[in-house]
């Protein structure tokens, strides 16, 4: 994963070691939205191969999602659905 990756928006994190990241985004005005804060926490389990995602924004009022579990995702995939995740991030 390498170090922190950050933008005017957006910083990624690696924790515990790389098995996970954690981001955090921001947008000054969301389309139909208004402000917007969101995070995200990734964590690989090395036992089973899935990452399991859990978000929290804003727009849910600062609740923790239920997690996605995928066995699929790179780091591309995960700023893909990041972005375009209607109510996580």
């Amino acid at each position: 994963m390498g170090g922190c990756i950050s933008t005017r928006n957006h910083r990624l994190v690696p924790i515990l070691d790389e098995i996970g990241n954690f981001d955090t985004y921001y947008a000054p005005d969301l389309p139909g939205r208004g402000r917007f804060h969101g995070l995200g926490l990734r964590l690989f389990d090395q036992r089973t191969g899935l990452w399991r995602i859990w978000w929290a924004s804003t727009i849910g009022q600062g609740q923790l999602d239920t997690p996605l579990v995928d066995d699929s995702m790179t780091d591309m995939d995960i700023s893909s659905v990041l972005m375009s995740s209607g109510d996580g991030v």
